[in-house]
């Protein structure tokens, strides 16, 4: 290296250091820092609503894709479950406290039917369970 390349980077150094110095993490704050500071703050914000767990078993051999539509269409990708397994997806309670008719879509990843579950009625906290049959036109839902 130069003794003239050397002399352009320094100042490059020293800014990157500086900035670096300077900056400050960004925290995002939990629901938990939030309600305990409006307790310290004495406001009765309330509490966020718990999220709706939906416990999804997958008795198809195929990956399946899991959405949510709610009323007026509206689709939400929940996630993926693998075939042969269980996995909990969660949804927003934002998403269920309407108490708008919602039903659960399952389309196995590469496959062209799907199922779509009957309309139901969820409550923020309460817990929905799709099971997929070996055939996925024999799932079911149910909410507890």
């Amino acid at each position: 290296m130069t003794s003239r390349m050397t002399a352009r980077m320094v100042p490059v150094l020293l800014l990157a250091v500086a900035a670096h110095a300077c900056a400050r993490p960004v925290r995002i704050p939990s629901a938990g820092d939030t309600a305990a500071a409006a307790e310290r703050a004495g406001s009765r914000t309330p509490a966020r609503a718990p999220d709706v767990d939906v416990v999804v078993e997958n008795h198809n051999s195929s990956d399946v894709t899991v959405t949510l539509q709610g009323a007026g269409g509206r689709r939400v990708r929940l996630g993926n479950v693998s075939g042969s397994t269980t996995r909990t997806l969660r949804f927003a309670a934002e998403l269920a406290a309407a108490s708008q008719p919602l039903s659960l879509i399952a389309h196995p990843i590469g496959a062209r039917e799907t199922f779509t579950s009957e309309r139901f009625t969820v409550q923020p906290g309460q817990q929905v369970v799709l099971t997929l049959g070996s055939r996925i036109g024999q799932s079911s839902v149910a909410v507890h």
